[in-house]
């Protein structure tokens, strides 16, 4: 008996240890202990199910998954694992199982803000937008000071055409989490619709003070410059942008539409070029509107693709790593 307690103690010691390891980022020593605590017992639902979030936060979901799934053979029920599962489903690429997987988490714990919030991602990315914002608006009526779910309510409302009320949802993040610069970023989006330039301006300014290097940022800095007709100086935050991220098409085809103003053609064709390899490349000394697309796109939370936050291991660790209790 007195071994079966000191072996229990070491291992809830372990997990413990693992646990602080993960808060504080050092995910391969958390790692190590939790498969440390499972060697002595593999039925420990804690061990196995943190283990498969620390394997998510290094990005190798398709382990992270299959751990996951063990810990809900051990605690079938369990509301966390639930929802982790269905953000690694999420990031995976399996939109609809991951939809699948919130539902049922909102079923054993209804009303859960980060459970609506991360659904409301995924019926975002699908296109689903009322939906979206009925998602996201449940999360605030669960947690009005959640200031992810406001902003990604902002998104969505500029999704539905609607920048004031954008503007209204990021204004509240803001004054609830100052150095926001997802917000600050969206902010000037949102601007840059209601055709505020300068406005704009001074947010993607902030964006970049709070976060620099951030190519999106720059790239709608350049957007709101070029609304300002200042084309030089919207080419040169292109560039910034390209310098930062090589790959960015929309901030090639913001730039070749910033050269076309300053008349110089075949370099804009080039650029419109880069930011569509795939199609034939132009010829015309005079790129139409029409031939163009303007790209215009908001900040995101952990992957600058635009989309709107997610919170990988929400349930677990919110957007720094921290545990929730």
């Amino acid at each position: 008996m007195a071994q079966a307690d000191a072996a229990n103690m070491n291992r809830k010691t372990l997990t413990d240890q693992a646990i602080a390891l993960q808060r504080s980022g050092r995910l391969a020593e958390a790692e190590r202990l939790y498969l440390e605590a499972l060697t002595h017992d593999s039925q420990d639902f804690t061990a196995r199910h943190l283990l498969g979030v620390v394997r998510a936060q290094s990005g190798r979901l398709d382990q992270a998954l299959a751990d996951i799934e063990d810990a809900l053979k051990i605690s079938p029920g369990d509301p966390d694992a639930i929802l982790n599962r269905a953000n690694v489903l999420k990031v995976l690429g399996r939109p609809q199982d991951a939809l699948a997987g919130y539902d049922e988490a909102l079923a054993r714990r209804p009303g859960w803000a980060q459970a609506e919030n991360n659904r409301g991602t995924v019926l975002q990315a699908l296109g689903r937008y009322d939906e979206a914002l009925a998602a996201y608006d449940r999360a605030l009526a669960a947690a009005p000071d959640d200031v992810e779910a406001l902003n990604n309510r902002g998104s969505v409302l500029q999704d539905l055409k609607r920048p004031a009320d954008a503007l209204a949802s990021y204004d509240k993040a803001l004054r609830l989490a100052p150095n926001f610069a997802t917000a600050f970023n969206n902010r000037g989006s949102a601007l840059v619709d209601l055709k505020r330039f300068v406005d704009a301006l001074s947010c993607f300014d902030r964006a970049l003070a709070l976060r620099p290097g951030d190519a999106q940022a720059m790239n709608n800095r350049g957007n709101a410059l070029q609304g300002l007709l200042r084309y030089e100086d919207a080419l040169a935050a292109y560039d910034q942008a390209l310098a930062l991220k090589p790959d960015y098409a929309e901030a090639q085809n913001n730039r070749g539409e910033a050269l076309q103003q300053l008349k110089r053609h075949e370099e804009a064709l080039a650029a419109f070029d880069r930011a569509m390899p795939s199609r034939p490349p132009m010829s015309s000394g005079n790129v139409s509107r029409t031939c163009r697309r303007r790209w215009r796109r908001r900040a995101t939370a952990m992957t600058g693709s635009g989309s709107p936050i997610f919170r990988p291991m929400s349930a677990i660790i919110r957007s720094r790593p921290i545990l929730c209790s």
